[in-house]
């Protein structure tokens, strides 16, 4: 089975949660990826048909740092979904 390549933002997150003190920051960061990979993951089960619009409604006042975790996290599932088709 192929091993999964890990973000930075995990690596920090599992580093912080070794010693007990993840900031506000990357547990927000962290909840903003998983949400944008439950809307990636939606829309490839054909769950929402607007993805577009429910990502730039996820997007919509973000931080840059924020707007880069939620890529991320799309990435992550389509590049999931079609690396193991």
């Amino acid at each position: 089975m192929a091993e999964e390549i890990k973000s930075t933002l995990e690596i920090a997150l599992e580093k912080a949660e070794k010693i007990g003190k993840a900031s506000k920051e990357e547990l927000e960061l962290f909840q903003l990826k998983e949400e944008a990979q439950r809307l990636s993951a939606k829309f490839l089960k054909n769950e929402i048909s607007d993805f577009e619009n429910s990502l730039s409604n996820l997007l919509k006042d973000k931080t840059s740092q924020q707007k880069k975790v939620i890529y991320q996290g799309v990435v992550d599932v389509f590049l999931k979904k079609y690396s193991s088709s």
